[in-house]
């Protein structure tokens, strides 16, 4: 079993239901023929704090094999901020004794004129540069549903392949 670790805040609960359905069908119809069993991990949208409950996340994080930061105009607000979560993945990942071999982004594309808060408009400008196993940005539910399951499917062949230096970058190419 391999945990992966889906960080979205309130406004983006629909890609947060829908991450939990495609990984459980990608499982069904991938993984487990594989020996392979994707375990989903988020925070459920009626917490409204979790600064309370940061002990027991970064468990989660630290015990994931991979991490997606899902990321709109906001962060979030400050009792939900993703932001610590975002860099112990990337100290896990930069640790070869961690399980974590894959940190990923889903930038969902913003109206047009719109402007996204300052703090996401910095992460999204540093997802590119910030050293990511990989990122893609997304419209609609259909397309995050897409891009998830091509994600899904470089994570696969990472972990059947247990070539820890390889993270799933074939499938999420850095754009």
């Amino acid at each position: 079993m391999h945990r992966i670790f889906c960080a979205t805040h309130k406004a983006l609960e629909a890609e947060r239901q829908a991450f939990h359905e495609v990984v459980g069908a990608f499982n069904e119809e991938h993984a487990m023929a594989r020996g392979i069993l994707f375990v989903p991990i988020s925070i459920p949208v009626n917490l409204t704090d979790k600064r309370f409950y940061r002990p027991a996340i970064d468990d989660n994080v630290r015990s994931s094999r991979y991490y997606l930061q899902v990321v709109d105009g906001s962060l979030g607000p400050a009792e939900m901020n993703f932001e610590p979560d975002w860099l112990l993945a990337r100290a896990c990942r930069a640790d070869g004794r961690m399980p974590m071999r894959g940190v990923l982004a889903a930038l969902k594309r913003l109206p047009e004129g719109s402007r996204p808060e300052v703090a996401a408009a910095e992460f999204r400008a540093s997802v590119a540069a910030a050293g990511v196993d990989g990122y893609f940005e997304y419209a609609d539910i259909a397309e995050w549903r897409r891009q998830l399951a091509q994600a899904l499917a470089g994570c696969l062949r990472e972990t059947a392949d247990s070539a820890a230096d390889q993270p799933c970058q074939a499938a999420c190419p850095t754009e």
